[in-house]
């Protein structure tokens, strides 16, 4: 999905109406959805020093059939929605399995010990959040910013700060969680309501519970060495948190102030910055961070981590720049390096991943050595 949707970005001045569906579906319908799914079940498996092995055995077993079920339907969702049909039926499949996933999720853990913590908890609320926009269908816009703020905040305190995993909610964390939680609902019930009131009261939330999570992790996350080990892809989505927080606030409150009377009268660019810093800079980097603290290889390729990320952050703000420019060459440029740099960075993923296969987290029958 990935691979999918940064090759057709890497095209996006010439994108058709179905190519611009299949980049847009692809990039979250398909693969943060994924993805956020494939960490929260290794923060399952990670909540532990047994990990997986100590999975009930039945619900160890049933956790590839039903990953391999949930990656097919969210696959169909997103070829339906790329078609431009209704996709109701692939809708409610993929609601289904996520569904079917979650409650394995529950049943792996049974003792909690994932779910009680503050990455826990965001994770929980990232996922109700999920379920509840898929279930009501409400647009991409109503859930995509508290679905990727709740999910990246549980993913870098989860990869950043190992002591968290099985730690007890500080005061100060169950405060970040339940603003951010309460951001999401304002702004799930503003939208499908259509009450603007509802989705401004979102703002003080979401920043009150950003600038927590900030002063918490700031210290673990600019521990000496960050850039030159795969941190540097949780630091560039801790700062792009913030800033897509900004332009959020931005976009609501100049809709309030009846500046922007409509969607076609926001800026191009300004809307472009809101959904790519969102997906990319902020989702799709903790995931890449994740991955690494998940395979233990933080450190592995510092240099190809740091010019990736760098790459990332250049090619995406240099592409914000070229569209309120007007400039459709260096805006083919820039989107080129954002697409090379994400694809490089999903090399770097999909290394780790590979080399961890069968060695970092097995799954060993009953009665066999570990």
């Amino acid at each position: 999905m990935l691979l999918l949707s940064a090759g057709l970005g890497a095209g996006v001045p010439q994108l058709g109406r179905g190519a611009s569906r299949a980049h847009a579906g692809a990039g979250s319908l398909g693969w943060l959805v994924l993805a956020v799914l494939a960490i929260a079940l290794g923060m399952v498996g990670g909540g532990s020093q047994a990990g997986p092995a100590a999975w009930p055995r039945r619900a160890r077993t049933a956790a590839i059939p039903v990953s391999v079920a949930v990656a097919a339907a969210v696959a169909a969702n997103v070829v339906a929605r790329a078609a431009g049909g209704p996709g109701s039926w692939t809708r409610l499949a993929a609601l289904a399995a996520i569904l079917a996933f979650l409650a394995m999720l529950a049943a792996l853990d049974r003792d909690a010990r994932a779910i009680a913590t503050v990455p826990g908890l965001g994770m929980a609320g990232a996922l109700a959040v999920l379920v509840a926009g898929t279930a009501i269908r409400v647009s991409t816009a109503g859930t995509v910013l508290p679905f990727i703020v709740l999910a990246s905040a549980a993913m870098i305190e989860w990869s950043a700060a190992p002591a968290a995993r099985r730690a007890r909610p500080t005061t100060a964390g169950l405060v970040q969680v339940g603003a951010l939680v309460l951001a999401a609902a304002a702004v799930v019930a503003g939208v499908t309501s259509h009450d603007l009131a509802l989705v401004e009261a979102n703002i003080p939330l979401e920043l009150g519970g950003i600038a927590i999570f900030l002063v918490r992790l700031g210290p673990a996350l600019l521990a000496a060495g960050w850039a030159r080990t795969s941190r540097v892809w949780l630091v560039t989505s801790a700062v792009a948190l913030a800033v897509d927080a900004g332009l959020f606030a931005h976009v609501v409150v100049e809709v309030g102030n009846r500046r922007y009377v409509s969607i076609g009268s926001v800026p191009k660019s300004l809307l472009f910055a809101v959904d790519h810093v969102t997906f990319v800079a902020v989702g799709t980097a903790a995931v890449f961070g994740a991955i690494a603290a998940l395979a233990g290889q933080q450190a592995r390729w510092p240099l190809a981590d740091a010019g990736a990320a760098a790459g990332l952050v250049l090619g995406l703000a240099t592409t914000i720049a070229a569209i309120g420019a007007g400039s459709a060459l260096f805006e083919g440029i820039a989107a080129a390096l954002l697409g090379v740099s994400v694809l490089a960075a999903a090399a770097l993923a999909g290394a780790r991943t590979l080399a961890t296969t069968g060695t970092r987290c097995p799954i060993p029958e009953p009665g066999s050595r570990p």
